[in-house]
C-alpha cells in the first residue's frame, strides 16, 4: 500500500482526508455505541432477573410459612386453645395471601428479563461485527497516512476539518498547531471555571460564619439587656 505524507499533502487532499475520515469516524462512534448500549442493557437485565429471583425465593419461604401455619391452626391438638389456634390459623392465610402476590409478580419480572437477555444476547455479535466493519472502513481512510493514534476521535476530526474547510488552516502543520491550541484553551476555561465554583463556595462559607457570628453577637446583646 502506497504511503504519503501527512505534512506534505495539499491543502485539497488534507481536506478529503480529514471530511472522509470524520464521515467514517462518526458511523464508527454511532456502532459503538449501540454496542455499549446491548452490553450494558445485558448487564442490566442480569441485574433485574438476579434481584427477581431472590425476591421470589424470599416469598415462597413467607408463603410456605403461611400454609404451615394455617395448617397448624387446624389441628386440634387437645390443649382447647381455640383462640390460638384461630389466630395462627388467620395469620397463616394472611401471610400466604400477602407474599403471592409478589412471588408472581417477581415471577413475571425474572420472566421478562430473561426474555430480554435472550433477545440482546442474540442480537449483540451483530452490532459487534457492523462495529469491526466500521473501524475497518476508518482505519482503511487513515492508514496510508499514518495518521496520529491520538487523534482518533469524533470530536478532534471534526474540528481538524473546520479548520481546513473554514480556511484558516491549508495544511497539516497548521491544524495540529490550532487543535492543540484549543485544547489548551479549553483545559484553561475549565481551570477557570472550577476555581470560579472554588472561590464561590469560600464566599458563601464566609457569609455564614459572618452572619452566624452577627446572629450570635445579637444574641449576647439581648441577653444583656434583660438582664
Amino acid at each position: 500500500m502506497e504511503k504519503y505524507d501527512l505534512s506534505k499533502i495539499t491543502k485539497d487532499q488534507l481536506c478529503d482526508l480529514l471530511s472522509t475520515a470524520k464521515d467514517e469516524m462518526v458511523k464508527y462512534t454511532n456502532c459503538r455505541e449501540k454496542v455499549e448500549w446491548c452490553e450494558k442493557s445485558i448487564e442490566d437485565r442480569y441485574q433485574k432477573k438476579k434481584f427477581a429471583n431472590n425476591q421470589k425465593k424470599w416469598c415462597l419461604i413467607m408463603v410456605f410459612m403461611g400454609i404451615i401455619c394455617c395448617i397448624l391452626g387446624r389441628i386440634d391438638n387437645g390443649s382447647g386453645s381455640d383462640d390460638l389456634q384461630l389466630i395462627c390459623f388467620w395469620t397463616g392465610c394472611v401471610c400466604a395471601i400477602f407474599f403471592a402476590v409478589p412471588f408472581f409478580i417477581s415471577a413475571n419480572n425474572k420472566k421478562n428479563a430473561q426474555s430480554k437477555i435472550t433477545e440482546y444476547e442474540a442480537k449483540l455479535p451483530y452490532l459487534q461485527k457492523e462495529e469491526t466493519k466500521a473501524f475497518d472502513k476508518f482505519f482503511a481512510v487513515i492508514e496510508p497516512y499514518e495518521f496520529p493514534r491520538k487523534y482518533w476521535y469524533k470530536y478532534a476530526l471534526t474540528k481538524m476539518y473546520e479548520y481546513v474547510e473554514d480556511r484558516e488552516a491549508s495544511d497539516w502543520e497548521r491544524v495540529t498547531d490550532l487543535y492543540k491550541r484549543h485544547l489548551h484553551e479549553l483545559t484553561m476555561e475549565e481551570n477557570a471555571k472550577k476555581t470560579f465554583e472554588e472561590m464561590r463556595k469560600q464566599t458563601e462559607i464566609a457569609i455564614q460564619t459572618r452572619n452566624a457570628a452577627r446572629w450570635t453577637a445579637a444574641g449576647v446583646w439581648t441577653v444583656a439587656l434583660r438582664r
